[in-house]
């Protein structure tokens, strides 16, 4: 067991800030002089077997339990004084709890190769992930509470799965590596000769987000961190060979290849539809499309549907005819609202910030497959 001291900002944050006449700015944070030690306890017991000469199994258990940890906490108008609206102070309120196993079986390099295999199971459960997670930027402690108008929502008082909680992880290191001297005078050691391959793989599982409503003021949908991310799967492989230059000197040509399987993997999603690709704006911000006059020819009816003949300016005719989706030269209502949507979904216009989302942002998936190629020269 031991103790901690909350982060000095905690303390002292905002103390120069007149704590009244900033009443109408529910955005500073105010430190708090009395906050406490955080409480740590840890237990970790672990074995170590030897299978055989070339071969270790690591088993580690581990249990965490955290107490008066750092949060912001939301103070309900009134609260403080009557005459003091809502206000942000740091408190000792966060407890949580991370326990888990780890396995792991390792092979030491024998026979051209080794190998590490590892599993982990965890569970990080808490009421708040950080100390900004509930009542900063799209926290929830910035929304009323639906069953007590006029009260803001309230931080949670049970645990519930944090942010970063991630239950199945499974790691693979591989790497095959003959010596410069591998069957020297031979084909095959000249070819095989200081030639290496190295893989590695992870996959987890995906981490807790919480769907968010469409309308009113975002409200969650469910309970904190219910919703997960999928899987996530990266193997990325490295192939070297190693060329004598004579010498001091000692040339290596390599080639990699990052998330080989071309697996696209999706690292975040607008909490409003559970997507990466849409928000969910996207159908209502497109219910009523506009052409511009400045693109209408003068005897163009100025509403839907459009002639594109005759209706459109023709110098930007080839650019509307994108919206014809039938081909049949006429522009409808229905053909403009399914153009102006698919065209919110592709540029991630129709993502709404207050809500935390983002539309189509390439930001929610992870790297694809890359090819890289090079060359070492040492001495």
């Amino acid at each position: 067991k031991f103790h901690q001291l909350p982060e000095l900002q905690h303390y002292f944050s905002s103390f120069t800030t007149d704590f009244v006449a900033a009443a109408q700015n529910p955005n500073i944070y105010y430190g708090n002089p009395n906050l406490d030690y955080v409480e740590t306890t840890a237990f970790e017991a672990g074995i170590t077997h030897l299978i055989s000469q070339d071969l270790v199994l690591d088993v580690v258990g581990y249990n965490r339990d955290r107490r008066g940890a750092i949060r912001l906490d939301v103070f309900q108008p009134g609260i403080i004084d009557p005459g003091v609206e809502e206000r942000r102070i740091f408190l000792n309120g966060d407890n949580g709890n991370v326990k888990g196993v780890d396995l792991t079986l390792s092979k030491r390099y024998s026979n051209y190769f080794s190998a590490d295999v590892a599993y982990s199971l965890q569970f990080a459960r808490g009421t708040t992930s950080s100390p900004l997670d509930f009542a900063t930027g799209a926290g929830f402690g910035r929304l009323f509470d639906p069953l007590f108008p006029g009260r803001l929502l309230v931080p949670p008082s049970e645990l519930t799965a944090e942010a970063f909680d991630r239950q199945h992880s499974a790691n693979l290191q591989f790497a095959l590596r003959f010596p410069d001297e591998f069957q020297e005078g031979t084909t095959a050691g000249t070819i095989l000769g200081d030639f290496g391959v190295h893989l590695v793989y992870n996959a987890h599982s995906g981490e807790p987000f919480t769907r968010r409503s469409l309308v009113g003021q975002f409200e969650p949908l469910e309970d904190f961190n219910t919703s997960r991310l999928p899987w996530f799967h990266q193997g990325d492989v490295r192939v070297t060979k190693g060329i004598d230059l004579g010498g001091a000197l000692d040339l290596e040509v390599f080639g990699s290849v990052i998330n080989f399987l071309g697996i696209e993997n999706v690292v975040n999603v607008n909490p409003t539809t559970g997507r990466p690709d849409r928000s969910g704006f996207e159908d209502q911000l497109s219910r009523t499309p506009v052409i511009p006059s400045s693109f209408l020819t003068e005897d163009s009816p100025g509403t839907f549907p459009f002639t594109i003949e005759t209706d459109i300016v023709p110098e930007f005719q080839s650019r509307f005819a994108r919206q014809d989706l039938n081909g049949d030269g006429t522009i409808t209502l229905e053909e403009a609202q399914e153009s102006l949507r698919q065209a919110l979904i592709a540029s991630g216009s129709g993502a709404t910030f207050s809500a935390g989302g983002t539309g189509d942002s390439p930001f929610n998936y992870g790297a694809p497959r890359q090819f890289r190629f090079g060359a070492e020269i040492r001495f």
